[in-house]
């Protein structure tokens, strides 16, 4: 999601990536059909490696996001239950920001 329209650096809109991609995307929403389900499956590795490091701090952002009691919730999740919860919560989201004039469907092109 563009910083413009969440205004947070919170980890689950974070994609480690170039500067060059970072800045070709710009204010643009990418096409969920072509990088959502690399996205989530990047995001599920992150909080399976917290997990085994018992830093529940680093996923404090996910609780918010999911409204989870607690950070146990998600570490029982399989990578599909993340992968459905990730979506439900950042495509209403991209409708949102679609409807207020974001551009949509963006893909990088070098």
């Amino acid at each position: 999601m563009p910083w413009r329209f969440v205004t947070h650096d919170l980890l689950w809109n974070i994609v480690p990536t170039t500067r060059a991609v970072n800045s070709a995307k710009s204010d643009h929403l990418p096409d969920l059909a072509a990088y959502f389900d690399a996205f989530a499956q990047l995001h599920y590795q992150a909080l399976r490696a917290v997990a085994e490091q018992g830093r529940d701090s680093l996923l404090e952002d996910y609780v918010l996001l999911f409204r989870t009691a607690t950070v146990a919730d998600l570490y029982a999740w399989s990578a599909d239950k993340f992968r459905d919860a990730l979506y439900d919560e950042i495509a209403p989201q991209v409708q949102i920001a679609r409807n207020m004039g974001f551009a949509t469907d963006w893909r990088y092109t070098p």
